[in-house]
């Protein structure tokens, strides 16, 4: 599906972006996501 597609690549790029911004945020926000296993889009 492509907006999954595109969902992955947005996520991707902030991802990115945060952990140039931001490493430590970054690390911790995903370090949370894995605890959940729940993505939600707002």
């Amino acid at each position: 599906m492509a907006l999954k597609r595109i969902q992955k690549a947005v996520q991707e790029a902030w991802c990115q972006h945060l952990l140039l911004v931001r490493p430590q945020e970054a690390y911790n926000h995903g370090r949370k996501q894995r605890r959940s296993r729940r993505v939600t889009w707002n």
